[in-house]
Order: C-alpha cells, then sequence, then structure tokens
C-alpha cells in the first residue's frame, strides 16, 4: 500500500462520526498508522545529542548526590561508605543499557503492548497492597525474593510509564474528533486515572498521585480533550479547597488577619491533620516548623 493511501485511511477513520462504542479501542487495525511512523523513524538523524546529554547529566548529578549524602552514614552503619553508591552506580547502568535497548524498538512494538503493560501496572499495584514491603507505614516497594530482599522496585513507576503509553495509544485511535467529545475524550482516560489514584491512595503515596494526575492531564490535552473540559474541573476543585479553608478557618482567625496577610494566616493556621495521611503531609509543606522532627523533618532539611 502506498503511503498516501495509508494516510488517506487513517484521514478517513477519524472522519467517523462519534457514536460508536468504545470497542474500537480493541478493534482498530493499528498496522497502517504504526508502519507510517515507524517510516518516519528510519528517516530520523539518530540519536537526540541534546536529549541524551541532558540526561546523563542529570543522571550523574543524582548519583553524585547519593554518594554525598550515604558515605558517612553507609561508613559507621555498614562499614563501607561506597554500599548505597555502589548500588545505585549498578542501577543507573542498568538503566542507560534498558534506554538504549528501548529506544530500538518500533512504535508498532511499543503501541502493541501499551495496554497490556496497563495492565500489568495495575496488577502490581494491587499486589504491592498486600505483598509490599512495609516503611513508616505506607507500603510502596515490592522486594524481588521476599521482603528481606536488598533489591526492590516501585510498582508506581511502571504505572507512570503505563499510564503514558497507553494514554498515547488511545488518543491515537480514538483520533481528534473523538478526543474533543466527552464520551470518548474524558470518560476512559478519567476512569483508569482514577482507578489508578484509588490503588496510589491505598499505599498510600501522596506525591505519585500528583504526578499521575498531572500526566494524565498532559496526555489529555496533547490528545485533544477540549480545554473547557479542564476549565470546568479545576473551577470545580477549587471552589471546593476554597469552600473547606474557609470552613476551617472559621472562628480560628479574624477578618482583619486575613484581610491583611491571607497567605501567611493561611498558612501558619489550617490544620489538615485530621484528615489523615495526604492532611498532615500538606500542613507539614504549609508549616514545616509545627512539627520539625517529623512531618517538617525533611521539608526543613532541603
Amino acid at each position: 500500500m502506498a503511503k498516501e493511501d495509508k494516510i488517506q485511511n487513517i484521514n478517513d477513520y477519524e472522519r467517523q462520526p462519534v457514536g460508536e462504542d468504545l470497542d474500537i479501542l480493541l478493534d482498530w487495525d493499528e498496522r497502517d498508522l504504526s508502519e507510517e511512523l515507524v517510516d518516519f523513524g528510519k528517516k530520523s538523524p539518530g540519536i537526540d545529542k541534546p536529549l541524551l546529554v541532558i540526561t546523563l547529566v542529570i543522571l550523574l548529578i543524582g548519583v553524585i548526590m547519593v554518594l554525598s549524602a550515604s558515605f558517612a552514614r553507609g561508613f559507621y552503619t555498614q562499614s563501607d561508605p561506597l554500599r548505597l553508591f555502589s548500588r545505585q552506580f549498578v542501577f543507573a547502568v542498568s538503566g542507560i543499557a534498558l534506554m538504549f535497548i528501548t529506544s530500538r524498538l518500533s512504535i508498532r512494538t511499543i503501541s502493541r503492548w501499551s495496554m497490556q503493560l496497563l495492565i500489568v501496572s495495575m496488577v502490581l499495584l494491587v499486589l504491592v497492597l498486600i505483598i509490599g514491603i512495609r516503611v513508616n507505614g505506607a507500603r510502596r516497594w515490592i522486594g524481588i525474593g521476599g521482603e528481606n530482599s536488598s533489591l526492590t522496585f516501585q510498582p508506581s513507576e511502571i504505572a507512570k510509564l503505563a499510564l503514558i503509553l497507553s494514554f498515547a495509544q488511545m488518543t491515537c485511535k480514538l483520533g481528534r474528533d473523538r478526543m474533543q467529545t466527552f464520551k470518548y475524550g474524558v470518560i476512559p482516560f478519567a476512569v483508569i486515572t482514577l482507578i489508578m489514584i484509588v490503588l496510589l491512595r491505598m499505599e498510600p503515596h501522596l506525591s505519585a498521585i500528583i504526578i499521575v494526575t498531572a500526566l494524565a492531564a498532559i496526555m489529555m490535552f496533547a490528545g485533544g480533550t477540549r480545554l473547557r473540559w479542564f476549565m470546568i474541573a479545576v473551577a470545580v476543585l477549587a471552589a471546593m479547597v476554597c469552600g473547606f479553608i474557609f470552613f476551617q478557618l472559621r472562628g480560628t482567625v479574624s477578618e482583619a488577619e486575613m484581610r491583611d496577610a491571607p497567605i501567611e494566616t493561611v498558612r501558619s493556621n489550617l490544620d489538615l491533620t485530621g484528615l489523615g495521611y495526604e492532611g498532615r503531609r500538606i500542613t507539614a509543606w504549609l508549616n514545616p516548623d509545627a512539627d520539625p522532627l517529623k512531618d517538617g523533618f525533611q521539608i526543613r532539611q532541603s
């Protein structure tokens, strides 16, 4: 099939009327689009050298920071100042090798396995709640070889990659016309994101929830979801936050304090510790001096 015919088929597909079931995500034959993208990939000049250099520099800085932070601790606790550094160095080299191997995969291969990767990541997010290693009250790590294994990984990291790849595949299959509708451009993405957020909340893992939410919004926006759906979501969220702050501070601060220094007044008086893990994290972020040796310790050190 000629390249022009392939492009025409893709355009005809995207112009199909909205109203078919979401089975299209599973039934559509993706070979034309994938082969087209692979053809473009063959004409690329090769590795993006500036991006590669930036990645390696950031990785190098991270490894050096691990050495700086762990040298004394490794010496006094394990009689080996380079123990944590050498372990991180092995992971860094392994990551570079995996990066080059992955870069050789075709877009068609990545697209074919993206949904399977999403399912695997969801299963791992469930498994970590059952067999995960508990650290400071949170189960975020799975030990390879048992709970006492020194080789561990976070399923949330796999979930982030799976979300990016699966959302990219879904947006390509749906097409821009469908992505601008609420049925196709919001509901399936919101359902997947919500399931992932619920599983991460059960660990709990607030930072991963924030990152997953941001990634989902970025992928949806880049895929063609209408801006008005984001504006509605932000407006509803802002109204809920403002209403919550108002009821929390009502009766505890004066109108003069709120008028003269609203941000400082909210920061120093808002107490969300009663809301559980997330509430303690947000309270510590707003006012780390309130608990400098526990919840606010990391923020003060940073």
